[in-house]
């Protein structure tokens, strides 16, 4: 009987069992929100628990409630700002809300063209400034060389101390130069002396001496220079290029090279040309200047001096005489302080006088004479002279010549020793006398 119980016993836990693990299982999803509805909860009670724990006091201070924040440019020196400055600017920043704003931070934002003179400068700290009052902090500005002229901005951000964000202000500063210059650093001219009639090139190079950018700035040489009531044509004409050269703009200390054609009149003097030059430009403020000035050019031909024997009295048969030297100027510019000196040679002899012939100036297509009086040694007589003079700019030549000529005989000079006049005139009468006695036969 109790072994039938126990089977019994045992056959009812297995049907039990069998019965739980084919029994429907309830899903896990429908468990997993009230899970998390109840950690939600848990947090946010950690959270307000926290929460309270810190004073009302301490959480103002930490985000700035109650406190409003404004800056202000309250002045800069100095005054006007200059690009390449470096400026003391005077940053008024106010609390206009009625809690004191502790640990406010104020920065400078690096911002073409301006930027904080050393690290230092960066960025400035205010520990406290109470409600509807203000507090001053100065920063060192460097104002970039080449900042435009005309109303900037700096720019300041600031904030209590851990707001979580920074207001930017941007403050107007303004820039001007007390002065816009330039000038004219260099001049060339190619060749550096101009042949009448001949082409040539001048440079020019311009500097902006100013602390800020020019614009529209024109160049131009004048073909007039006037001095006084009087004005006079240069000799010069555009050749390759126009009188006229133009540059968009110059930055501060920037320079621009220009070059101009031209070529010189053929009948120009040698001498040395000023060029009147004007240039126009306007500053950043839309201000118009005019800078004048005046260039040089060379205009010089080299000289041309010929030098020979006009003639001579002097033969193989009469060995004593004078001989005329001619000086010749055939260049285009003015021979200056003509000095000739005779030098001794075996074919001849000087009788009396200096052997040093001073002429002075020969204008160009002019000649000068100067006759001296020798004895022949040779048939073959050869002069030799020194000519020392100036050019028209003073420059000094020194020149060695050989003057030669061969002597004939006073009867080769005179045809042979004939009187060829007499002869032509003998002739002459002879004609007309019989001419004469024809014509007086005929009316006979």
């Amino acid at each position: 009987m109790k072994k039938n119980q126990t089977i019994t016993r045992t056959h009812q836990l297995r049907c039990q069992t069998r019965a739980r693990r084919q029994a429907p299982r309830e899903p896990l999803q429908k468990k997993t929100p009230l899970l998390l509805l109840l950690a939600t909860i848990t947090t946010a009670i950690a959270l307000l628990t926290i929460l309270n724990a810190a004073p009302a006091a301490a959480l103002n201070n930490l985000v700035g409630e109650g406190s409003a924040l404004s800056s202000q440019l309250l002045r800069y020196e100095p005054n006007p700002a200059e690009p390449g400055d470096v400026i003391d600017a005077y940053v008024l920043i106010t609390n206009n809300g009625s809690e004191p704003a502790r640990g406010v931070e104020v920065e400078l934002v690096n911002a073409y063209p301006f930027s904080a003179d050393s690290p230092s400068e960066q960025a400035k700290r205010i520990n406290e400034i109470p409600g509807q009052q203000s507090a001053l902090v100065i920063f060192k500005i460097r104002i970039d060389k080449d900042a435009d002229e005309g109303t900037n901005h700096i720019t300041i951000r600031y904030k209590p101390a851990g707001a979580g964000f920074w207001r930017e202000d941007e403050l107007p500063l303004d820039i001007a130069t007390n002065d816009a210059a330039i000038s004219i650093t260099k001049m060339t001219s190619t060749p550096q002396e101009i042949l009448p009639g001949r082409p040539a090139t001048i440079t020019l190079t311009v500097k902006n001496l100013a602390d800020s950018r020019l614009r529209d700035i024109a160049v131009s040489l004048s073909t007039e220079r006037t001095v006084g009531s009087t004005t006079t044509t240069l000799p010069i004409t555009p050749l390759t290029t126009s009188l006229e050269q133009r540059i968009p703009e110059l930055l501060a200390d920037e320079e621009k090279t220009l070059t101009f054609g031209i070529v010189t009149n053929p009948d120009a003097d040698s001498d040395v040309y000023s060029i009147p030059v004007t240039i126009t430009f306007s500053d950043e403020r839309d201000n118009d200047y005019t800078y004048t000035d005046e260039i040089g050019i060379i205009i010089n031909a080299p000289p041309a001096l010929d030098v020979y024997i006009e003639s001579a009295d002097v033969y193989t048969d009469k060995k004593t005489g004078d001989v005329t030297l001619k000086f010749v100027n055939r260049g285009l510019s003015e021979i200056k302080l003509l000095n000739v000196e005779l030098k001794p040679h075996e074919s001849y002899e000087r009788l009396g006088g200096s052997s040093t012939i001073y002429i002075g100036n020969v204008d160009s297509d002019d000649f000068d004479t100067q006759s001296i009086t020798i004895k022949a040694k040779k048939d073959n007589l050869v002069i030799p002279v020194k000519v020392t003079y100036l050019d028209a700019f003073n420059n000094q030549y020194e020149e060695e010549r050989e003057l030669a000529v061969t002597l004939i005989s006073s009867k080769e000079r005179n045809g042979g020793g004939t009187n060829w006049v007499v002869i032509v005139a003998v002739l002459a009468v002879i004609a007309g006398g019989i001419y004469w006695w024809r014509k007086r036969k005929r009316k006979r």
